[in-house]
């Protein structure tokens, strides 16, 4: 078995914006104001997109329909951001170092308005899954399967509690036919309705507002009376939020959408999604440049006017800047002054999130096998701990501390759906939990010295469960931290592939500073798209939607004849 990139640090993933970039930022501090006035370099375009992350690609997208030109700029040698597929252990197979299972594009309506699956972005057929979408195998020995079929996990759930299976089923039902709050999420803030007008619309809607302000703990206690089916719905609620904050209340119903749509598999890897996306933009002739990496904003009288690049490019923008850098970026790349103090004060509470990703990903001649009630079945899984035992998991990460044992995670095979990955066959196996970023014995940059051997007691575990997880059935692993998560993406700040904490305080009309959540931000002509604004993170393209929204209905645009699948008008 090799670790080809154990040797690599993060600093290897930004060579371009931390050397480069660094650079740039020192020149870009010092550069006097003459330079502010600088030639074109570049090119000129109508909107220049500051980063190549897939909402920035999705907001380059309607713009370039709606007849503007438009260039893309990204730091990295590979667009997408978060959404890439890459060699991460050094074979030919493809692992997803942040998001591999993006089930809110399914039914966005960016992926749909876009045609995203003429461009090549297409799901794997859940027939695939052979009935079962994942087992969750509890430390103590005992499993809880999903099934493709809601009454069939029904069933599992009745081995357990006959009235949480009838609860399964029965909320599951009013959750779909509850308010479409979905709706929130898909428009600009300002141009819909709030949350709660919605729910207040609707019949079921005081059900709906009071899991929205709830924790989430407190509503699987209310549904829910075995441990183990609590603990089951515990385990699939967490995830970017800490499942004790108020306002996560929803997550009692967070494996509905698993039980939907299974792993929600695009065939290649989720970097089908920028590649199809920069496809398309070739269509309008709209460039996607790569090593790019915006380090100053052009301002003059008062309006934005282009982008300085770490290369000392200048690209000029005749009607603006779409800018998905980390929000708190803006403050070093705008001119001094050119930012009010209420907007830059308030942004520097800005947090990341809580949890921060940490995976293993491994290549293997043969996939794991799972233990069916018997039946020894490849699939997907993850390690469920007691219900008391998961919060104080939760409780050790707010203080840095890494869990010694017992921690659940995800073993996911998604080659099973989509063999296409591993074109010399095999499989593309990853092993995902959360870990504080900032640790309390040591730091950030503990995780270097200590993530492999975490790595091997979350193998080790894994191995009294499941079948070919031996070394001799691994080829290859590379081990990803937190540090490294931030490492490979200016934006991860604090390990968080989200853009930051979408709680009460970062959501909605507070994303990213209230006054400001519209995606204008307050220099003319620059608007702010991507996980720092609403809705916030995960991969749906809605942030670029939105924002494009926004920049249309500016032009005076009929946003009807490009977003074409509004909730509301």
């Amino acid at each position: 078995m090799t670790d080809e990139k154990s040797a690599k640090t993060r600093r290897d993933f930004l060579k371009l914006a931390t050397v480069a970039g660094s650079v740039a930022l020192v020149t870009a501090i010092t550069r006097p104001l003459y330079a502010q006035a600088s030639a074109a370099t570049g090119g000129t375009f109508d909107y220049i997109i500051a980063g190549g992350g897939h909402n920035g690609l999705v907001c380059a997208a309607y713009l370039a329909k709606a007849g503007f030109e438009v260039a893309v700029l990204e730091a990295k040698d590979i667009a997408g951001g978060n959404t890439t597929s890459e060699h991460m252990t050094g074979t030919s197979m493809l692992h997803e170092p942040c998001c591999n299972t993006p089930g809110g594009l399914y039914n966005s309506p960016a992926y749909h308005e876009l045609e995203l699956s003429e461009w090549g972005v297409n799901f794997a057929d859940l027939s695939t899954l052979n009935g079962m979408v994942r087992l969750s195998q509890f430390f103590d020995g005992e499993i809880l399967p999903m099934w493709v079929d809601p009454k069939q996990t029904a069933e599992e759930i009745a081995r357990f509690s006959r009235r949480d299976a009838q609860t399964y089923l029965r909320l599951m039902d009013e959750l779909q036919s509850g308010p479409d709050t979905g709706r929130y999420r898909e428009t600009p803030i300002g141009y819909g309705p709030s949350l709660s007008e919605i729910c207040a619309e609707h019949p079921k809607g005081a059900t709906r507002m009071r899991l929205m302000r709830q924790r989430c703990v407190d509503s699987v206690k209310d549904y829910y009376e075995n441990d183990y089916v609590r603990a089951w719905v515990l385990d699939y609620a967490k995830g970017r939020q800490p499942v004790d904050d108020v306002g996560t209340g929803m997550g009692v119903g967070g494996m509905y959408g698993r039980q939907r749509r299974g792993n929600t598999t695009i065939i290649g890897g989720t970097g089908a999604i920028p590649e199809g996306l920069t496809r398309l933009l070739a269509s309008y002739d709209a460039p996607v440049l790569t090593k790019k990496y915006v380090v100053e904003l052009l301002v003059e009288r008062g309006r934005t006017t282009g982008v300085v690049t770490a290369d000392g490019d200048v690209y000029r923008a005749r009607r603006g800047v779409v800018s998905s850098a980390h929000v708190q970026q803006l403050e070093t790349m705008a001119p001094a002054g050119s930012l009010p103090d209420t907007f830059t004060d308030n942004l520097r509470y800005w947090k990341p999130d809580i949890l921060s990703m940490y995976s293993i990903m491994l290549d293997v001649k043969e996939p794991p096998l799972f233990n069916v009630h018997g039946d020894w079945r490849p699939g997907c899984g993850n390690t469920i701990n007691t219900f008391e035992s998961q919060l104080r998991t939760l409780a050790d990460c707010r203080l840095g501390v890494v869990t010694p044992e017992g921690v659940g995670s995800k073993l996911i095979v998604q080659s099973l759906e989509d063999p296409t990955r591993c074109p010399d066959g095999g499989h593309a196996v990853r092993i995902l939990t959360h870990y504080p970023y900032e640790l309390a014995d040591g730091g950030a940059v503990k995780w270097d010295e200590i993530k492999h051997d975490v790595a091997k007691k979350h193998i080790e575990e894994w191995r009294q469960y499941v079948k070919n997880l031996d070394d001799d059935n691994i080829t290859a692993m590379y081990v990803q931290s937190p540090l490294d998560i931030e490492g490979r993406n200016i934006n991860n700040v604090g390990g968080s592939c989200h853009g930051g904490s979408n709680d009460w305080a970062q959501y909605g009309e507070m994303r990213p500073v209230f006054g400001w959540a519209s995606h204008r931000m307050p220099i003319k002509g620059l608007y702010l798209t991507g996980a720092g604004s609403h809705p916030g993170g995960s991969v749906n393209g809605l942030a670029g939607r939105n924002a494009a929204w926004v920049i249309l209905d500016d032009e005076g645009k009929s946003i009807h004849r490009y977003l074409t699948r509004l909730a509301s008008a």
